[in-house]
């Protein structure tokens, strides 16, 4: 396994932020260096991951995308913004920098956006891809800076995959993604979203993955999120979920530097442990407040507040407090950042509140 010193970033409550950019894990570190338990967005002062969405467009179709039936629909941020986005992450020195879509390689001018942000100095450039525009060579090119990431979405084999994604997409990404893993094991992530049709085939499409060698394998569950049109009885409930994740450590324990994780907050594998080398995505699903997303409308919100859904707010007493944090036309991230933190914690308190009817285990918000 590829070896590299974690990058690590002070806070003002004097808590370190310590990331490791080969396996996208985050540790709290008080002021000697050891493990602290007790951590909440209160005590960073900008986000440890941001994520761009870049373009609403996308040529997957997914019957769970939270742009629901609006993928053809094109919005993006244009060039000049993104680069002045991106030299205000690398000046707030945030570990990790997505960029997705939509699909994100539809942008008209991703390959200047990417090459832009894989040279800056933030410890791990991400790109989250459908993986139909790309090829053998254009992934050696997305893949040069040593610590960035590609990461991939399928759901499974080819006839499970097709359930909910465009079913050409299957063949296209295997005729590149073998090949990719040999050479780039730690550079590559597959992404399954977790939901019925493909619980039972995921521990067999895990040993699958496993066996090319690939180092990454993350699965969000399905969840209430945008426009999602997915009908209620695809959620996969959480005792589903621990059982499958131990199904999961087992084939990890038969190859060495496999790293399977559901992204879920209450995994009883995380009950005694949110703090130490915890996988970012999951480290912003568990603290509300860590990471900040930007959609194609220059809307600012915190990862989870995809949840705070139309349905959701007409819902909630006080769906003012759920609206985004502010917009990139008219102020900094930083500025926004800063300023929206009494609408963060407000917002905290409602989403970890209703985090189970999120993940699709209770069907009323009341």
């Amino acid at each position: 396994m590829k070896k590299t010193n974690n990058k690590e970033r002070t806070e003002p409550a004097g808590i370190t932020t310590s990331y490791n950019p080969v396996s996208r894990t985050m540790t709290i570190l008080d002021s000697s260096g050891n493990t602290i338990q007790d951590f909440s967005q209160r005590d960073i002062e900008y986000p440890t991951r941001v994520v761009f969405e870049i373009e609403s467009f996308c040529s997957s179709g997914c019957k769970y995308c939270s742009e629901g039936k609006d993928t053809k629909c094109r919005r993006n941020i244009p060039k000049e913004r993104l680069v002045e986005l991106i030299d205000e992450v690398e000046e707030m020195k945030v570990h990790e920098l997505t960029l997705r879509g939509g699909e994100a390689t539809e942008h008209p001018y991703f390959n200047e956006v990417w090459d832009y942000a894989s040279k800056r100095e933030i410890s791990t450039p991400n790109l989250i891809t459908n993986g139909m525009a790309l090829d053998k060579k254009r992934v050696d090119k997305i893949l040069a800076n040593p610590n960035s990431k590609l990461i991939v979405s399928l759901d499974g084999f080819k006839e499970t995959n097709s359930i909910n994604r465009n079913p050409k997409q299957y063949d296209i990404v295997m005729s590149w993604l073998p090949q990719a893993i040999k050479e780039h094991p730690e550079q590559l992530v597959v992404l399954s979203c977790l939901y019925r049709q493909n619980y039972n085939e995921v521990p067999k499409f895990a040993k699958f993955l496993a066996e090319l060698g690939i180092g990454h394998y993350h699965l969000p569950p399905l969840k209430r999120l945008g426009r999602s049109e997915m009908a209620d009885e695809n959620f996969v409930s959480l005792n589903e979920m621990n059982t499958l994740q131990r199904k999961l450590e087992e084939i990890a324990g038969e190859f060495n530097g496999f790293r399977p994780v559901i992204s879920c907050a209450e995994l009883e594998k995380f009950a005694e442990n949110k703090t130490k080398d915890i996988p970012v995505p999951l480290f912003n699903e568990m603290y509300y407040g860590s990471g900040m997303k930007i959609t194609p409308e220059g809307n600012i919100m915190v990862n989870r507040g995809i949840m705070f859904t139309d349905r959701f707010k007409s819902e909630i007493n006080t769906p003012v407090c759920l609206e985004p944090l502010g917009n990139i036309k008219n102020k900094s991230l930083k500025q926004i950042w800063k300023e929206s933190r009494d609408l963060r914690l407000q917002q905290e308190k409602i989403a970890n509140k209703h985090y189970a009817y999120y993940l699709g285990w209770l069907n009323s918000l009341k």
